[in-house]
C-alpha cells in the first residue's frame, strides 16, 4: 500500500521528534533523579552526624544519659526515622530507641505507610546500621549505632518532588508531541503541496496539453528547480510539436503541386486529350 508524501513526512518528523524528546527526557530525568538521590543521602548522613554530635554532648561519663536526655534523643529518633543505640566502653547498652530491626521496621512502616500507598513503586531498602564513636573531651567513651532502612531519607517532601519531576517529564513529552505534530503537518504541507501541483502539470503535459505550465513559487531550491525543469520540458515539447506540424505542412505543400500536375496529365491521357 502506497503512502502519500505528506503522511510519510509527517510520520517521519513526528517520530524523530518523539525519539529525540524521549531520549533527552529519559537521560535528563535519570541524571536529575540520581543527583537528587545522592543529595538526599548526603543530607541524611549530615543529619546523622549532627545527631551523633548532640548525643556526644548529652552523654556524661559518670551518669551516662539522663532521663530528660533520653527523651530528647528519642525525639530525634522518631523525627528522623532512625533506630539509635548508645553503648559504653564495655559494650553495655545504655540507651536504645527500640528493638533494632523489628521495632524500627514497624516504625518505618507506620510512618511511611501512607506515602507508600501513593508511591507503590518505591520499595523499602535493606536495613543498615552505621556506627559512630562516642567522644567526649577527645576521649572515646563508647559507640553510637544508627539503624535505618534504605528509603529513610525519602521523606514526604522528597517523594513529592520526585513525583512532580516525573509528572513534569511526561507532561513535557505530551506538549512537545502536540507541538511536533503541528510543525510536522505544516512542514509536510510546505513540501508536498508544491510537488502535487507540479505532478498535476506533468500529467497534463503527458496527456497532450503542451500549453500547461507550472505556476508554483517556492523558496525551496529543489522545488524551484523542478518547476523550471517542468516548464522548460513543456516549452521544448511545444516547440517540437510546432516544428513537426510545420514540417508536415511544408512537405504536403511541396508534394501537392507536382502531384496535381501529374494528376492533370493522367486525366488528360485518360480523356485522350493527349
Amino acid at each position: 500500500m502506497k503512502m502519500s508524501l505528506m503522511k510519510k513526512l509527517s510520520i517521519g518528523f513526528l517520530l524523530t521528534a518523539f525519539v529525540s524528546i524521549l531520549i533527552a527526557g529519559l537521560v535528563s530525568n535519570y541524571m536529575i533523579g540520581k543527583k537528587f538521590n545522592n543529595y538526599l543521602i548526603d543530607e541524611h548522613k549530615t543529619k546523622v552526624d549532627k545527631i551523633a554530635t548532640v548525643i556526644d554532648g548529652l552523654y556524661d561519663e559518670q551518669t551516662g544519659i539522663s532521663t530528660n536526655n533520653k527523651a530528647e534523643i528519642l525525639r530525634y529518633s522518631n523525627a528522623e526515622e532512625l533506630y539509635i543505640e548508645v553503648k559504653n566502653t564495655m559494650g553495655v547498652i545504655v540507651f536504645t530507641s527500640g528493638s533494632a530491626k523489628v521495632q524500627n521496621k514497624t516504625m518505618m512502616d507506620s510512618m511511611m505507610g501512607s506515602m507508600m500507598n501513593d508511591f507503590s513503586s518505591i520499595k523499602p531498602g535493606q536495613y543498615t546500621e552505621d556506627s559512630y564513636p562516642l567522644i567526649k573531651n577527645n576521649k572515646k567513651l563508647g559507640t553510637i549505632v544508627f539503624g535505618y532502612y534504605g528509603t529513610s531519607f525519602l521523606n514526604a517532601g522528597a517523594l513529592t518532588f520526585k513525583t512532580t519531576l516525573n509528572h513534569s517529564f511526561f507532561l513535557s513529552i505530551f506538549i512537545a508531541l502536540i507541538f511536533g505534530f503541528i510543525i510536522s503537518i505544516f512542514l509536510s504541507k510546505q513540501i508536498s503541496s508544491p510537488l502535487t501541483k507540479i505532478t498535476d502539470t506533468a500529467n497534463r503535459i503527458r496527456n497532450g496539453d503542451l500549453k500547461a505550465r507550472s505556476r508554483v513559487v517556492s523558496k525551496t531550491k529543489e522545488i524551484d528547480d523542478l518547476t523550471i525543469s517542468i516548464n522548460y520540458l513543456a516549452e521544448t515539447l511545444q516547440k517540437q510539436e510546432h516544428l513537426r506540424k510545420r514540417l508536415t505542412s511544408d512537405m504536403a505543400h511541396e508534394l501537392r503541386t507536382p502531384l496535381t500536375n501529374l494528376k492533370s496529365h493522367i486525366e488528360a491521357l485518360l480523356d485522350k486529350v493527349w
